[in-house]
């Protein structure tokens, strides 16, 4: 089991792709996320996420280990995910002010079709932005 971000930017940075989870070291130098062993020795724990980021510490076989390679997940990997879409405002908006253009020129040359798909996903990207900034004005930010 990992852990899944679920502030107000996890639409925005895709958090079920990035899901961290604290792997044990094997002796052989692999990595696994089974949960089921107990009774085999491990060198220690080295942050992961689902996306294929690894951390950079062999944190100790120890539960404080384990919190501590959560902690370098959240740390190194998740918050500069947040930042950068807390950033990216300015940039959405730019791109989305030349879809609504597109859709304009679109209707102008009768391209009903395309127009409405574009739309559509205008809408969407709304929808998500909507609820980024909801669960902001409700003191969700992390």
């Amino acid at each position: 089991m990992g852990i899944t971000y679920d502030g107000p930017y996890a639409d925005l940075i895709d958090s079920y792709g990035h899901e961290g989870y604290a792997a044990r070291k094997l002796p052989g130098g692999q990595l696994t996320s089974i949960w089921n062993y107990q009774n085999r020795e491990f060198l220690g724990y080295v942050a992961k996420c689902e996306c294929g980021w690894t951390g950079s510490t062999l944190h100790p076989p120890t539960e404080e280990g384990r919190e501590a390679a959560h902690d370098e997940w959240d740390h190194e990997h998740l918050q500069p995910l947040i930042n950068e879409a807390k950033r990216a405002w300015h940039r959405w908006a730019d791109r989305a002010g030349g879809d609504l253009k597109d859709v304009a020129n679109l209707v102008r040359d009768q391209q009903f079709g395309h127009a409405a798909s574009l739309l559509s996903r205008l809408i969407e990207q709304l929808e998500t932005r909507q609820r980024v900034v909801t669960e902001l004005a409700e003191g969700r930010d992390r």
